[in-house]
């Protein structure tokens, strides 16, 4: 899937941050090192259940990535070393639409997922209500 100019901004590493990851040393940086920690998911099988994912992609291949995310957290402070600021974000709703998706599987996907969240609500709320 092309990046395009979609708005979306790189959370690689640049060449700088990589090299100052190497401390000077010329080690070697693992893939993936190019990513910050925490800016990877991780689905298991119930969550690829939910988002229709019945069989695993190939490595490499890419999706589109679309989802709701609250705040859980919001951190700033400082330290004779500098200032932090941190946010941490609970994803509550997640879209994934493979590279290779026409518009017609991603549609049906995407009802089929609406209808397995709305299966999933009345669950709960029958569960709740017991």
């Amino acid at each position: 899937m092309a990046l395009k100019k979609t708005g979306m901004t790189s959370l690689a590493r640049s060449k700088a941050e990589m090299k100052d990851r190497q401390g000077g040393n010329g080690i070697a940086v693992s893939f993936t090192d190019k990513y910050p920690y925490g800016v990877s998911l991780n689905l298991d099988n119930d969550e690829l259940e939910k988002l229709g994912i019945t069989e695993l992609p190939e490595l490499g291949d890419e999706y589109a990535v679309v989802g709701i995310a609250k705040v859980t957290r919001a951190s700033q402070s400082a330290s004779t070393s500098g200032q932090d600021t941190s946010l941490e974000l609970q994803l509550t709703h997640l879209k994934l639409t493979h590279e290779n998706d026409t518009e017609e599987a991603a549609e049906s996907r995407a009802k089929e997922q609406s209808e397995n969240l709305k299966s999933a609500q009345a669950d709960g709320y029958n569960e709740a209500n017991k």
